[in-house]
């Protein structure tokens, strides 16, 4: 079969994806190879079209969608990068009107709760957009706009946590690495909550993998959202949302702690490639006086330190009045685990033996030192009162012998 004449063939081109905006060189046909975005094929009607401008951003293909929101790549035309664009859309009670950017209720119940939610929304991005972290996401602009909200962000190259893990041998970490990865994301959060923040939603989907370390993103204050003349409508991850977020109209019981059990719950994920049981599994559980359905991480893994175990097990405790307060104490304690692991053992001194005794050589014989003569025995002197008594009877006798 000839091959069809040259001009006639899909020629490679240099474009910027209207997806996500890389330049490559494809052919115009083709799927993107980066995002996917393929022209002319269905896109589901709750996404905004690729291509839509909003303000001085375009978007392009979608990110991610949760419950509460979706995320889209973006391109801002005042500074040419890219960006990360959130739509505040809560799918449960909003649809998109014909015009395909106008965010509409599916009925006139969920106004309050839509309305509330998007007070939250915008509330949250001015309090994020003040702060700077390298390990919080960093929210650029805010803006409202087809009858929601919108949040920029840097984009970021990388992937999520549980992509990474999967990457990784038995889809784990060791602790001293995973300990590394985490630390800094818990000092990004202190800040978050100093703002008087919470997360609400720490998981290992929410962290994002880059050169850099993780990145925390997604914040949910507004998926749990509550008015006084309404019911709440609550949006949680399981095994990773502590017992407090299943209950109906408690939003006042959650507090640092709650992110403190996300932060554990990730931690713990990290570690052993297994997601906790539900909180409300294990609250069931002690209300039965059944064991509980968590084991600790030296179950899966044993060279994890007892004290790391202890530290996981206080942050993961279904009573939140059991946990550490606050994700500096929790933070801490870790250090702390990190620190002790890594000074080095003191050895223990052997008890010292006495020294040898010096080996002496055998000395050569030494000649006999000859005794000195004997010295001559002297008579002992009469004393001068004896020479004369003898001398006084000497002539005694002589006399007489005369007579």
């Amino acid at each position: 079969m000839d091959e069809p004449p040259e001009e006639t063939r899909a020629q490679p081109v240099e474009v910027t994806c209207p997806g996500c905006f890389h330049t490559r060189t494809w052919e115009a046909a083709a799927a993107c190879p980066i995002c996917k975005y393929r022209p002319q094929t269905d896109r589901s009607g709750a996404l905004l079209p690729v291509g839509t401008q909003l303000k001085r951003y375009v978007i392009g293909e979608k990110l991610g969608q949760g419950g509460f929101g979706i995320t889209y790549r973006g391109f801002d035309l005042k500074l040419h990068m890219k960006v990360a664009i959130k739509e505040y859309y809560p799918s449960d009670f909003v649809g998109r009107s014909t015009d395909r950017q106008t965010v509409v209720l599916n009925a006139r119940e969920h106004e309050e709760l839509f309305g509330y939610g998007l007070k939250t929304f915008l509330k949250e991005a001015r309090t994020l957009a003040q702060i700077k972290h390298p390990r919080v996401v960093r929210v650029l602009n805010y803006f409202e706009m087809n009858g929601t909200a919108y949040l920029a962000m840097d984009y970021l190259e990388g992937e999520d946590l549980t992509a990474y893990l999967k990457r990784q041998p038995d889809g784990r970490l060791p602790w001293r690495r995973a300990l590394a990865l985490l630390l800094p994301v818990l000092d990004g959060l202190r800040k978050v909550h100093e703002a008087g923040f919470m997360h609400r939603d720490i998981k290992p989907g929410n962290l994002y993998w880059t050169d850099e370390g993780l990145v925390l993103l997604d914040f949910g204050s507004a998926r749990q959202v509550a008015s006084p003349h309404s019911h709440s409508l609550l949006i949680y991850s399981a095994g990773y949302a502590p017992y407090e977020q299943y209950l109906q109209g408690h939003l006042n019981r959650q507090g640092p702690w709650t992110d403190v059990y996300g932060a554990a719950a990730t931690l713990y994920f990290m570690l052993t490639a297994r997601r906790l049981p539900s909180a409300l599994e294990r609250k069931q559980n002690d209300l039965l006086r059944q064991p509980d359905l968590l084991k600790p991480v030296q179950h899966w893994v044993p060279d994890v330190p007892p004290a790391l175990d202890a530290v996981l097990l206080r942050a993961l405790a279904v009573e939140l009045e059991q946990r550490q307060p606050s994700i500096v104490e929790f933070k801490q304690q870790l250090e702390a685990v990190l620190a002790t692991a890594e000074k080095p053992v003191a050895a223990k001194k052997p008890v010292a033996e006495p020294p040898p005794r010096p080996r002496v050589s055998p000395q050569p014989s030494a000649k006999p030192t000859p005794e000195p003569p004997p010295r001559p025995r002297v008579s002992p002197q009469p004393s001068a009162k004896l020479n004369r008594w003898a001398l006084a009877i000497t002539v005694i006798v002589a006399a007489a012998g005369l007579a």
